[in-house]
């Protein structure tokens, strides 16, 4: 494996980074996926840990009655997803955070399985082998080529889907440019990603996450490149998503002032 995949795939792919508990969350339904995803999303945007291992609970206990390979598949997707931001929470102790990863990529795997031309699976997959990496650096000569791969894959299937690209563009960000990383190829792709969030709409179904991701993403790489005014919108535009975010309003506000 080339020491570029290695490099790319070691970038923390991640959102806001949940902390021990500010929202009151209770176990959703086991009929209502959609629900679940709400509130899923909800403890995310508000950086609660607890709230998101509620949700991530309750998903999976929709699985041993849920029949429909596509339900089955978009639950696993779901439950990985949470799973995916956890892994970022400074409350999970390391040990969690790896079997948090390690049930993610089987869930995903799964869903793949299920669902072969559903591109934001490999995207996610391709996250949680990065997300392994940051944590055991070791693991980049196993895990970088498959992470490099998934992501690869993502975009063949979904060029146009607005969280493949924000994964995408984070990897651009992160990855350095003599390894083919680019703060400003990675503005435009964050860029790409807003149009086609606003495309598909802020009511859209499950998956709809990322928003708040390429806003405040965006912000750290015109930030990168100086451009404090820019980022700022950016950050503003992120906690009008997200405005629970201690993330953005005590640690990225701060730096652009």
């Amino acid at each position: 494996m080339s020491l570029k995949a290695v490099v790319i795939l070691t970038a923390v792919i991640a959102g806001p980074p949940v902390t021990v508990g500010t929202i009151a969350t209770q176990t959703p339904a086991p009929s209502d996926l959609e629900a679940s995803a709400a509130r899923l999303e909800a403890a995310v945007l508000a950086e609660d840990a607890n709230g998101v291992k509620a949700a991530r609970i309750g998903l999976l206990r929709q699985l041993p009655a849920a029949s429909d390979p596509a339900r089955v598949a978009l639950l696993r997707y779901t439950a990985a997803y949470a799973g995916w931001r956890l892994a970022f929470a400074p409350a999970i102790p390391a040990g969690e955070k790896q079997d948090l990863l390690d049930d993610a990529e089987t869930q995903l795997k799964e869903t793949i399985k299920l669902s072969p031309a559903f591109a934001e699976a490999p995207a996610l997959l391709s996250a949680v082998y990065g997300a392994k990496i940051a944590q055991a650096p070791d693991l980049g000569m196993t895990l970088g080529m498959q992470a490099s791969a998934m992501l690869a894959k993502a975009v063949g299937l979904g060029p146009n889907n607005p969280r493949v690209l924000v994964l995408k563009a984070m990897s651009l960000f992160h990855t350095p440019p003599e390894y083919g990383g680019s703060v400003r190829e990675a503005e435009a792709v964050f860029r790409q990603a807003l149009t086609r969030f606003d495309q598909e709409g802020a009511r859209a179904p499950w998956p709809n996450w990322g928003r708040f991701d390429a806003h405040v993403w965006l912000g750290q790489a015109l930030a990168a490149r100086g451009d404090k005014a820019g980022a700022r919108n950016e950050y503003e535009k992120a906690l009008a998503i997200a405005p629970r975010s201690n993330w953005v309003k005590l640690s990225l506000l701060p730096q652009v002032r």
